[in-house]
């Protein structure tokens, strides 16, 4: 036999894989994307409505640098639209001042002797 630089061996000198019986088919892996919470930064409102969000139904997040609020935009499957709804920080009220008896009875003596009140001081 003559040398086949191509490392052809010839249809007389083929032998095929051996075949494997009783081979327990093993699960396939998952390949599953990491969750994360990504939020990115916009300048209106109207960035954030017109800005692509994923179809999967995963939440995107959208931070308003200029007004301070969170954007989060969902895809609905039942509508097919994406609503974009606006969450802010509860700002906290300023305490409630109540007069006090004194303050009162103050208001009232000024008033009985003509003099002017100056509602600011005394409440």
């Amino acid at each position: 036999m003559s040398y086949n630089p191509y490392g052809y061996m010839g249809m007389g000198q083929y032998q095929p894989a051996p075949v494997q019986r009783n081979v327990i088919p093993q699960p396939m892996q998952q390949m599953t994307a990491t969750q994360g919470f990504a939020m990115r930064p916009v300048t209106s409102r109207e960035e954030a409505v017109v800005a692509q969000i994923p179809f999967d139904g995963s939440t995107s997040w959208f931070y308003d640098t200029a007004c301070d609020k969170v954007y989060s935009k969902t895809y609905d499957f039942n509508t097919g639209s994406a609503p974009v709804v606006a969450w802010m920080r509860e700002q906290p009220s300023p305490a409630m001042r109540y007069a006090t008896l004194e303050d009162l009875y103050k208001l009232r003596d000024e008033l009985m002797n003509g003099k002017p009140v100056n509602v600011d001081e005394t409440v």
